[in-house]
């Protein structure tokens, strides 16, 4: 399945930690393999494929030893996110009612880190709990994937 935003539909690479154009695109992976799974033409529950990307990225980011936040609040965040996306597509496949700006910016911001950490300040420069126990290599771990994306989870 193609997506007309960030391009095929693909799981997630379990070596970095996914950007919101990842999310996206597992999203829409896991709601076809349901689809198939269940022999249905009709799209599954938004929460049950929303639950499914939820416990995917909890186990990426702990594999990564990287504490994130409560479960409601990343469902709250994939459910935004899946509505902007909605959203914007919409926009995309309908030329007359197409706003280049708001599809260039969410295409931009769908390179960045769907950052889920406890913490949201620069580990570097943080003194609460969670950034001070961190290894140093863990630290520019986390700001590696804010940026430049070049390491794998350590």
């Amino acid at each position: 399945m193609d997506c007309p935003l960030f391009g095929s539909a693909k799981e997630f690479n379990k070596n970095n930690l996914p950007t919101i154009s990842d999310v996206c695109l597992q999203y829409l992976v896991l709601k076809e393999k349901i689809k198939r799974e269940t022999n249905s033409a009709i799209d599954p529950k938004r929460r049950e494929v929303n639950k499914q990307v939820y416990d995917l990225l909890i186990l990426i980011w702990g594999e990564a030893n990287i504490k994130t936040q409560k479960q409601l609040t990343v469902m709250t965040r994939l459910e935004r996110l899946r509505n902007k996306y909605i959203e914007i597509s919409r926009f995309h496949q309908h030329p007359d009612k197409i706003k280049p700006l708001k599809v260039t910016a969410f295409k931009n911001e769908g390179k960045s880190l769907f950052d889920i950490r406890e913490c949201k300040n620069l580990p570097t420069k943080c003194q609460c709990e969670n950034c001070t126990i961190l290894p140093q290599k863990l630290k520019s771990f986390i700001i590696d994937q804010l940026g430049p994306r070049n390491q794998t989870i350590p």
